[in-house]
């Protein structure tokens, strides 16, 4: 529980690889354990998460912070196996085998506590909509939001995600909600589903299980 006056349970830091002293971001290590030592005196529990659109290895290794959004080791490989496009949306072509050692290698990098902290999402206000990236494939987006609630860490869902809601770079992928489509929406019972099945498993929540699905559901789609 966090403590008054503030009641802050966690931090998210904008671009946080860039804050330090002028270009390059110098000593940018030293702010960042500043900023999580701040935040702990407060409230031990609280979490502290950065933006990284590439490779955040080394600010988490258990003394900076304590997640990232997972772009590198969880969007971009999906993306690229499931979409057949890479980190900066151009055309990629990679198997199954090599996603998983894209996974493998990603998550190898961060202790198991980060891992479970890792804020995985397959698209933000700064991407395009992830079935926009699928060209409304329903098959596709159901197999990689199933890989969202299995795999290690806290899966995270775009506002309209849940309804399938289309939307290309930024600013279209903040359209408003259509809040007169939700009753009828089709992914509604699906994403509840999904949803609650994390919720009843600690297996899925603490990690234990999603290496093994996640060959599963990558046969599943190698075969459909």
């Amino acid at each position: 529980m966090a403590q008054a006056p503030y009641n802050i349970d966690g931090w998210r830091f904008d671009v946080i690889h860039m804050l330090g002293e002028g270009e390059g971001a110098t000593n940018n290590a030293h702010y960042v354990k500043a900023f999580r030592d701040a935040m702990k005196a407060v409230n031990p529990d609280s979490y502290m998460l950065g933006e990284h659109f590439f490779e955040a290895t080394q600010w988490l290794q258990g003394d900076q912070e304590d997640g990232a959004m997972n772009y590198y080791g969880f969007a971009h490989p999906i993306r690229a196996l499931l979409a057949g496009k890479d980190i900066q949306f151009d055309p990629i072509n990679i198997d199954c085998r090599e996603f998983l050692q894209w996974l493998q290698e990603a998550s190898a990098k961060v202790p198991w506590s980060n891992q479970l902290a890792q804020l995985n999402q397959l698209d933000s206000h700064d991407t395009e909509r992830f079935i926009t990236t699928l060209q409304g494939n329903k098959a596709k987006f159901a197999i990689a939001n199933l890989m969202l609630m299995s795999y290690v860490g806290s899966p995270c869902l775009y506002y309209g995600a849940e309804i399938a809601l289309q939307g290309s770079h930024d600013p279209d992928n903040r359209r408003c909600f259509p809040w007169d489509q939700l009753k009828s929406n089709e992914w509604l019972p699906f994403f509840k589903q999904i949803i609650a099945i994390r919720k009843a498993s600690s297996a899925l929540q603490k990690g234990v299980s999603c290496h093994c699905m996640l060959p599963s559901l990558v046969w599943y789609l190698l075969v459909s």
